[in-house]
This record gives C-alpha cells, structure tokens and sequence, in this order.
C-alpha cells in the first residue's frame, strides 16, 4: 500500500499558504489507492485550480489525521460555493482525524449555499467517516447521496461513526437520494441554522442512527424522503433529538429509547409529528417532551402529532401509527393528538405527565386504539 505524508508533497499547514496544490500532488501518488497522512495543522485549501476544493480521484484512498489537531480550511464561504471535500463514484474511501472547517463566521448573512458541504460523498460505495469533526460549514457539515454523473449512481453502505458538526448555515447531515445504507453512529450534529439531520431529493433506505445527539432550528430530525420516493427502513435508537422530529413521506420507521424533545421554545410543533405518507411508524420505550403551549399558529396540541396536513387530498394521509410505552411529558393541549390518520393508530402503555389530556381531538375515532395508558 503507497503511503503519502501531506508535508512531502509541499504543504506547510500553517493556515496562511495554499496547499491545495500538495493535495492533488498527493492523490496522482495516490491513483492505486493508499494512506494519506495529514499531520497536525491547517491546510488551506481553495479551489484555486479546479471547481473542488480537495477531490479524491481514486478507490481505496485513506485520509488519516490526528483528531482535533488535522484540519483542512476553505476560502470564505461565498467565494468557493463548493464542497471542501468531495469523493464522487468512489469505493472504500475514508476518512479518519479530520476537521473540516468551511471559514463561516456565522453571521446572518445571504441563505446558506446547497453546495458550501464541509464534506460531499456522491455515489460512493463503502466509504467511512470516522472521529472528524466539521464546524463552520456554509452548507452542510456532510453531504451523502447520488453520484454527479447521469446514471445518478447512488451511495451504498456508508458508515459515520463518531463524528460531531457544529455551526453550519445548513444542515448537519443531509441523505439526498438515492442512497441505500447509511449508518450515523455515536456522534452529534448541533447548533445548527436548519435541520440536524435531513432526507433530500429522491429514494432513501436503510437509514440508521445510533447513540446521535441532534439539535437544530425547527425540524431537527427529518425521516422525509422529500420527493415521490419514500424513505424506506428508518431506525433511530438511544438518540437524543432537541427540536421537531418529522415523519412523512416514509414507510417502516422505527424511533426506540431515545429522548425527543422540543423545550428550548423554537418551535409550536409537536416533538413528534407524523404526517402525510407515513406508514408503518413505531415510537416505542422514548422519553418525549414538549413546550407546546397552543393554539395558535403552527400548535399541533401537544407531544405526539398524528395529523393529517397536505395541500393535496390525492396524497396518504398517515396510518399504522403505533405509539407504546413512552413517558410524555406534556405542557400542550393533549399528549397525543389524532387528526386525519387512514389506518390504525394505536396509543398503549405510555405513561403521561403534566398535559391537559392524555388524549386530544380524534378524527376518525373508530380507527384509534388508546389502552393501558396512565395519566399522572
């Protein structure tokens, strides 16, 4: 296996120079595959000679650095409006020790830009993220899905594995499809200005989070395909969620032992909404609590929201909703409120504390089964 160091190649990481250009001298050593070694610093890397920051042109190519000390640095954000690091239609890429730090001074600012990511995996089969950190990103903090090409090549089996973003204009996370095995395991992605964790753009599957802590504005947890392709095969376990947790547009969802939440008052929304498309939705053993203090605009009446809610009657409305053996803490008009679900929805064995109802308004009431629930 061909080892290169990055410092061989010319870089200085010294935050100042450019050392895009040892990055693509690196990856011509490395056009069989290999290990990339970044040592402690920051490296600077504009698009200086090409539409990508830093691109990896080659399968099998590892990028390993210290954690928190290895960091590769964008231009400021508005002058690149490209990924920092991008692998498209690559295999068995990774990458280990890495901060990719996108320069956003986090100011208000024009609307985040789509393409800003801190790191952009497009049609990868294989790939690994492990221990990087990504902050100040002006799009996402990473970015994983379809291929740049016309065959729309989707991502495979792409894991994240102990991996925090903080800060991005964007989101933490984005899955845009069509990707198949994405698994996000013990990390976080917080302070974010949209969404923590978000589903985009076409046919999304097997999609896994594990020990993930998520905060953002708003929907902090979007299982939502976004398009006429619904996410398939969604868990979420032992995740905390701070902000709106949203389902629609999916079928067979999981969301087990986690903590839901939306008390930091952001958000009128319930913490957990179920709306149109949903199918087959388990919330089960979670610890789900709300400031909803309603009505009013945007209230959704109290923790647990199976609702109806589409400017089109041709598209489903929610069923096999079954919601068991959760604490809900509640300060709304309900804990759970049904409004416009097609099939079953069943609420038991959840234990309810503090709302004004354990049960709200119920449309449909024949298709809802509430039992052996407590309400204290």
């Amino acid at each position: 296996m061909t080892d290169v160091n990055l410092r061989d190649c010319g870089a200085t990481g010294n935050g100042v120079d450019d050392d895009s250009g040892a990055w693509r001298a690196a990856m011509v050593m490395l056009r069989s595959g290999g290990r990339l070694y970044v040592p402690p610093g920051a490296y600077r890397m504009p698009p200086t000679n090409g539409p990508w920051c830093c691109d990896v042109t080659a399968d099998g190519v590892e990028v390993l650095g210290v954690p928190g000390a290895s960091a590769l640095l964008s231009d400021p954000p508005l002058a690149r409006q490209v990924p920092l690091v991008r692998a498209n239609n690559r295999a068995d890429v990774s990458f280990t020790g890495i901060t990719f730090d996108g320069g956003w001074a986090g100011d208000a600012g024009p609307q985040a830009d789509p393409k800003s990511h801190g790191l952009a995996l497009r049609g990868c089969v294989g790939a690994r993220v492990r221990d990087c950190r990504f902050v100040r990103n002006y799009g996402d903090c990473v970015w994983i899905g379809h291929g740049a090409d016309p065959d729309n090549r989707p991502s495979r089996d792409v894991v994240l594995e102990g991996c925090t973003g903080v800060g991005s204009a964007r989101n933490g996370a984005t899955i845009g499809g069509p990707a198949f095995g994405v698994y996000v395991l013990r990390g976080s992605f917080t302070d974010v200005r949209a969404g923590a964790f978000d589903m985009e753009g076409g046919a999304v599957e097997g999609i896994h989070l594990t020990a993930v802590t998520l905060s953002g504005r708003g929907v902090a947890l979007s299982i939502d395909s976004g398009s006429a392709e619904y996410a398939r095969h969604v868990r979420v376990a032992d995740c905390t969620v701070d902000g709106v947790t949203l389902v629609q547009r999916a079928n067979d969802v999981q969301i087990l032992g986690s903590r839901l939440r939306t008390l930091g008052g952001g958000t009128s929304w319930a913490p957990v909404f179920v709306r149109f498309a949903a199918d087959d939705v388990l919330v089960e053993r979670c610890v789900i609590e709300d400031n909803c203090r309603g009505p009013g605009p945007g209230t959704h009446d109290g923790a647990v929201s199976v609702r109806f809610y589409a400017a089109g009657e041709s598209i489903a409305r929610p069923k096999r909703v079954i919601v068991r053996d959760n604490v809900v803490r509640c300060t709304g008009l309900a804990a759970v409120h049904v409004n416009g679900a097609d099939g079953p929805v069943v609420v038991e064995g959840n234990a309810f504390y503090g709302g004004y109802a354990a049960m709200g308004p119920v449309q449909a009431a024949d298709r809802v089964r509430f039992t052996n629930n407590s309400t204290m």
